[in-house]
Order: structure tokens, then sequence, then C-alpha cells
């Protein structure tokens, strides 16, 4: 408990916008996630997410400048994911100081057949087996699913939440 207090610390999260593509196979998935968030505390040179099972692609930092609030790109030094501690590590060259930052991600993970990251449910429906894709986005399980700061603060936003098949087929 005192690493997630820890964390909660450093990143209070403000705002997501989220893109879920799934495979055609419906056994992986393509993600791609923005996070706005406010740094607080020390100042450091290292951004922490939860991420569980996730492969990370590009990773993209800005922080917003407070006077024109335009956004600046921070050079991203490199990334480390500790599977042990569930972290995405996000090590920038310069300083981070308190203020307005987004995190842009791209991700992917599997889909699994148990109900926690992005999981699959089969029922019956006329007769007929289906299948749907489910994700629960309590944050132990959200962090299969896509990075995110140490918890999903109510005061945080959800505008934009896309799931899309590889290639969508119309009946």
């Amino acid at each position: 408990m005192s690493k997630l207090a820890k964390l909660y610390q450093s990143i209070r999260p403000k705002h997501y916008d989220l893109l879920i593509k799934l495979s055609d196979n419906k056994r992986s998935f393509d993600g791609e996630v923005e996070i706005h968030f406010q740094k607080v505390g020390p100042i450091s040179k290292r951004i922490t997410l939860h991420s569980k099972d996730l492969k990370i692609g590009a990773v993209e930092l800005q922080k917003q400048d407070k006077n024109s609030k335009s956004w600046q790109t921070l050079e991203v030094q490199r990334i480390n994911l500790h599977k042990s501690q569930e972290q995405l590590r996000i090590h920038t060259v310069e300083n981070l100081h308190t203020g307005q930052y987004r995190a842009k991600i791209k991700f992917n993970g599997k889909i699994t057949t148990h109900m926690d990251g992005v999981y699959t449910c089969d029922f019956e429906h006329n007769g007929q087996k289906k299948q749907l894709i489910a994700t629960q986005f309590e944050s132990h399980y959200a962090r299969q699913a896509f990075n995110t700061p140490p918890t999903r603060l109510p005061s945080a936003t959800l505008s934009k939440l896309t799931a899309k098949p590889a290639n969508p087929v119309a009946n």
C-alpha cells in the first residue's frame, strides 16, 4: 500500500482519451491512451504509471507552459517496465516540475478469458453462441487494458472511449 500512496502523491489524473482496437481473432488488442494529469511533489525525472501485461510502443510526454498554455514535447530518455511492481516508468532528460502534463502512449495486450483487463464473455442468444469483449476499469484491472496513474480519481474524466474491431463487418 505504501507504493500506491507514493505514486498517488506524484500524479493526479484529470482526463483520459482511450482507443482500443481489437484484433481480428479477438485474442489481442492495440491501444492508445492520452492522459492529462497534474504533476505534484518534488522535482524528478520520472513519471510512473500502472501497467500490467501490456507491451509498450511509442511514448510521448508533454508539459503545458504556464503562461502561453501551449504544449512542449519533452525528451524521453528511456522507458522501463517493472513487471513485479506492475509499473511503467517514463524517464526524461530534463527535470519535471509541478505542473500540467499529458502522456500519449501506444500499447498492445492480450485479451483474456477471466474477468480482468480486456476479456471475452461467451453467451447464447436465440440459440446461437456469441461472444463479446468487456473490461473493468477499477484501477487494479484497468492497468491490464491501458496505462493508468495509480488510481482513477473521481475528478478524472474519460470523454473518449473507443473500442473497435480491426476490420469491422456490417451485418
